[in-house]
């Protein structure tokens, strides 16, 4: 998708649960071609205790403070959606998430218009069918528009050199400053000031771990190219 304004991920706390890492390499290719990044959390109606919530839940925080936009938000409630009617206006926003964490109800909550078709998360596997089956764009009432992509189970970055994904994590930048080796990758190597921050609960062990299988997977690509 070409001229986008951001990229909004939306995961659902619960039916189905958060995708580990997707998060992450979404906000990675957002800070690769230079546009916002936006987290949805949605389904918060069925979480008992949204504010005092098991760490699992209130680690989504943590994007907050790295400067991203997360919107706490229930279709059913009504929660956050004057938040994300604000934060769709007037740009050009693609929306990405798994089948089934609610991207289609979202939009026809804050545009009815739309009517877009929405399903059920199955049992079996608590994952959602696929009902949007391609990228289309739909212009906003209050100005805009938005992407409503096909729901998606994994997502690696395009475009990125191996070397070069250390830097798209912002919250990064503090440890690799004194780093023993300038080249460091802050896997291996002795004296890592990211591994030290990581220690010492700075950066989350969840979120070092995400960019270590980027790493990983984008190094794999790399090879099979070759």
């Amino acid at each position: 998708m070409a001229n986008l304004d951001q990229v909004v991920a939306i995961q659902s706390l619960l039916e189905p649960s958060p995708q580990t890492g997707f998060v992450d390499r979404l906000l990675v290719a957002a800070e690769r071609f230079g546009v916002s990044g936006v987290l949805v959390m949605n389904k918060c109606d069925l979480v008992d205790d949204l504010e005092g919530g098991a760490p699992e839940i209130r680690k989504w925080d943590y994007f907050t403070d790295l400067g991203y936009k997360v919107i706490w938000a229930s279709a059913e409630s009504g929660l956050g959606m004057a938040e994300l009617t604000e934060t769709l206006a007037d740009r050009i926003s693609l929306l990405i998430g798994a089948s089934g964490v609610g991207k289609s109800t979202l939009l026809n909550v804050i545009q009815p218009g739309l009517k877009l078709r929405v399903s059920e998360v199955t049992e079996k596997t608590g994952l959602g069918r696929h009902t949007t089956t391609r990228t289309e764009l739909f212009p906003l009432k209050g100005g805009g528009f938005i992407a409503d992509s096909p729901g998606i189970r994994g997502f690696d970055p395009w475009d990125i050199d191996p070397e070069q994904v250390r830097t798209y994590f912002p919250d990064f930048i503090e440890g690799s400053q004194v780093c023993k080796y300038r080249t460091c990758l802050h896997r291996d190597e002795p004296q890592c000031g990211v591994k030290a921050m990581v220690k010492a609960g700075k950066i989350p062990v969840w979120r070092h771990a995400a960019y270590l299988a980027l790493l990983k997977d984008l190094e794999e690509r790399k090879d099979r190219k070759r």
